[in-house]
């Protein structure tokens, strides 16, 4: 099959945001040599200041987020990547809320084959990237908590899952734990690194990996493990 890759609906408006920004950077500064008087400057420089710091975070994003292949799935992230071969991927589909089946989330869920041995092998950085970046997931995963940081999400000896991660590997590999006892799955893609709704991505998802493996496996992606 071809290589498909899916460019993130959050880089979209980024050329308008840019020019938004620079249009309002030369009013600024024509207001400013024109001397206009502070109540209109403020508002006109908050208002650069915040398009600007819109436009550049789009333009950080990676150009592609995902990548199917003949191997496996890759995903981008502006902090590191990861690759995922087709008979690590368990399971796909769309989590929901606890004791909320009716409420999916913004996300796709992916279950692993073996989480562990991605544990090891992610990058640090992009690790500690996504662990602030689910903290909503977390919120969820221990209601108590209201921040996505709670004791019990920190990496403890007990509670490490391979005493040989340490580090930010161990207290990612704990969190995931967490949100693969409590919503079902090891990873999470939000909807906003796709270019389309999470349940067509999930059917692209599972009819590639079915082409690439076979039909036998195309089941272990639609049921828990």
């Amino acid at each position: 099959m071809d290589v498909i890759t899916i460019a993130p609906l959050s880089r979209r408006n980024r050329l308008t945001l840019s020019l938004l920004s620079g249009v309002l950077a030369l009013l600024f500064l024509i207001a400013l040599a024109n001397g206009l008087s502070l109540l209109w400057l403020l508002p006109l420089a908050l208002l650069t200041l915040v398009s600007g710091v819109m436009a550049i975070g789009k333009r950080m994003e990676p150009a592609v987020t995902l990548r199917l292949d003949a191997s496996g799935l890759s995903y981008h992230h502006r902090r590191g990547q990861y690759r995922l071969p087709w008979t690590q991927l368990l399971r796909i589909d769309q989590p929901f809320a606890p004791n909320q089946p009716d409420q999916p989330l913004d996300y796709v869920g992916i279950r692993l084959r073996e989480p562990a041995q991605f544990y090891h092998s992610i990058p640090p950085r992009l690790a500690l990237a996504l662990l602030k970046e689910e903290r909503p997931l977390s919120a969820l995963a221990e209601p108590g908590c209201a921040n996505g940081q709670c004791q019990t999400l920190l990496p403890e000896e007990d509670t490490v899952p391979d005493k040989s991660l340490t580090g930010v590997r161990a207290a990612y590999a704990v969190h995931q734990l967490k949100l693969r006892q409590q919503l079902g799955y090891d990873l999470y893609l939000h909807q906003s690194c796709l270019d389309r709704a999470p349940d067509e991505f999930i059917a692209l998802v599972r009819t590639y990996r079915e082409r690439q493996l076979g039909p036998s496996v195309g089941s272990t992606t639609a049921t828990a493990e």
